[in-house]
C-alpha cells in the first residue's frame, strides 16, 4: 500500500497549476500511479471522492473517482475508478453544486459545472472507454479533469459569497460558516490568492468599508443538499 502525501495549495501552488502530460499507453509505471492514487483516496484520513495525479505531484493525465454517492448523501460512493487520458467530448446541463478539494482542506464553495459529461479515455487495463457521467458524478469527474489542466475549483468561484469554511467550535461541533466576513475574507484572500476574483468595490470594502457581522453558523442543508458532500471533497 502506498499512501501518498496530497499537495496543499498553500505550500506548492506551482505543482497544482502545472499541466499534465498524456499517458498514451498503460505501462507498469502508470499502473503503479493508479494504485497509489487509489490507496491514497481509500485512506481513512483522506475522506475524498476524487483525486488527480497532480495532487500527489505527478503530472500525468490520470485521475481516480468514487461514483454513485449522489447528491443526497444517502448512498456510499463506490470504489475508486481510474480514468486515464480522459477527454471531455460533450458537456452540458450546467448547474450550481457543492465543490471542494483535498488540496484546500476546510475550504468549500458552490460552483457551476456540467451535470452531463461524455468522456473518452483509457481504463486501468489500457482499454478505451466512451462513457457518460450524469448528476454529481459528472461534477466529480469534471473537477478532477480540471486538475489535469492546472484548473482549480477556486478558479470557478463566481463570487466570494459562494465560499464556505469548515471549523470546529469549542465543543468540537462542526460549524459551517460563510467565508465572506471582514476578517475571514481577508484570510481567504491571503490563503487562496483569490484577489483577482474580487471586484474593485469589494476591495474598497475590505480595505476600509463597513465590515459585515461575524461568521454566521449555517446548517449544511442551507449550503448543499447533504452534509455528506461537505465531508467528502473531491
Amino acid at each position: 500500500m502506498a499512501v501518498r502525501d496530497i499537495v496543499p495549495y498553500l505550500e506548492n501552488e506551482a505543482a497544482l497549476r502545472k499541466k499534465s502530460e498524456p499517458v498514451s499507453r498503460v505501462t507498469r509505471r502508470v499502473k503503479k500511479l493508479v494504485r497509489d492514487l487509489k490507496d491514497t483516496l481509500n485512506d481513512p484520513h483522506t475522506e475524498g471522492i476524487g483525486l488527480a495525479a497532480p495532487q500527489i505531484n505527478v503530472h500525468s493525465r490520470v485521475v481516480v473517482v468514487r461514483l454513485g454517492g449522489g447528491g443526497d448523501g444517502e448512498n456510499e460512493p463506490g470504489p475508486p475508478l481510474a480514468l486515464i487520458d480522459p477527454q471531455v467530448i460533450e458537456a452540458r446541463n450546467e448547474e450550481r453544486d457543492f465543490d471542494g478539494c483535498l488540496s484546500f482542506p476546510g475550504l468549500y464553495a458552490e460552483t457551476v459545472r456540467p451535470h452531463y459529461l461524455r468522456v473518452t479515455g483509457l481504463d486501468e487495463a489500457g482499454n478505451p472507454f466512451d462513457r457518460v457521467f450524469e448528476g454529481f458524478d459528472a461534477v466529480v469527474v469534471h473537477h478532477e479533469i480540471d486538475h489535469l489542466d492546472g484548473v482549480l475549483f477556486i478558479d470557478r468561484v463566481e463570487s466570494l459569497e459562494d465560499l464556505y469554511r469548515m471549523r470546529e467550535d469549542e465543543n468540537g461541533k462542526v460549524v459551517w460558516s460563510t467565508a465572506v466576513t471582514h476578517q475571514s475574507l481577508v484570510q481567504v484572500l491571503a490563503e487562496t490568492r483569490l484577489a483577482a476574483n474580487v471586484e474593485p468595490e469589494m476591495r474598497r470594502d475590505i480595505d476600509g468599508g463597513d465590515a459585515p457581522a461575524g461568521d454566521r453558523e449555517l446548517s449544511c442543508v442551507s449550503v448543499v443538499a447533504s452534509p455528506a458532500h461537505m465531508e467528502t471533497p473531491a
